[in-house]
């Protein structure tokens, strides 16, 4: 999710009030407008972090074959694709969270000569994006669909449902790292915070390490981790003396 636009003027209210409260300044600050008194500016960022277990996971299962003529290596493919699709359904995945991701028929060529190629058949490859609800079960779902004939396994990828609510707690925490660091950098200066003129939110998340595999040849131990939200705040504050 995307929180730049979040600088709707309602939640810049919002968080301008939730600054009011973070320090002891001596008035209180205003976000938009010009602060009466203003002699300067403090420009602070900081980033608010929040670990969290992912509840879903994405794993691409694909099948790839081979056959002298197009027809044949696409039914081959299909025929092992319908095999995979069915064992994932045997252990509880929906049909609603299986999707094709990728689909392609392309020749297969090999150099007889310098600077010629023959045609020695076709390749088909078939990618099944598949949701995981339960993170624990993504070994056993890699594992019965190489069983049932993928052979291509890549892009697993654990997340968070619904990230909103470790989002909103990574701002606070991002707000009040700034906001402290600016009074640090105040009082050194022997200045005193007297308005908000600007505040900007970014996201800032690291995404989760991604890994593209051959098919394994025994049970495959995955451990989820921790993913972060990680949210950057940028602050410039009106500063007196």
């Amino acid at each position: 999710m995307d929180i730049r636009h979040i600088l709707a003027a309602g939640v810049v209210i919002g968080l301008a009030f939730l600054l009011m409260g973070l320090g002891s300044v001596q008035e209180e600050p205003t976000a938009g407008a010009e602060p009466e008194g203003a002699e300067g500016t403090i420009e602070v960022d900081a980033v608010g972090e929040v670990e969290v277990s992912p509840d879903t996971a994405q794993v691409k299962l694909g099948v790839e074959t081979r056959g002298d003529e197009a027809e044949e290596a696409t039914e081959d493919n299909s025929t092992r694709m319908a095999s995979v699709m069915d064992a994932l359904q045997k252990i509880g995945i929906s049909d609603d969270d299986m999707e094709t991701a990728d689909f392609s028929l392309q020749p297969v060529y090999e150099e007889v000569e310098r600077d010629e190629r023959e045609l020695v058949g076709f390749a088909a490859t078939n990618q099944l994006l598949v949701t995981i609800r339960e993170v624990q079960q993504s070994g056993e779902v890699i594992d019965e669909a190489v069983a049932a004939g993928a052979n291509v396994v890549g892009d697993l990828d654990f997340r968070i449902s619904d990230r909103q609510e470790y989002e909103d707690e990574a701002i606070e925490r991002a707000v009040e790292r700034a906001w402290n660091k600016a009074e640090i950098a105040a009082d050194q200066a022997g200045a005193r915070i007297v308005g908000v003129e600007e505040l900007n939110i970014s996201d800032a998340r690291a995404e989760m390490p991604r890994e593209v595999m051959e098919a394994p040849a025994e049970d495959v131990p995955i451990v989820a981790g921790e993913v972060s939200v990680n949210v950057q705040v940028d602050l410039v504050l009106a500063v007196s003396r």
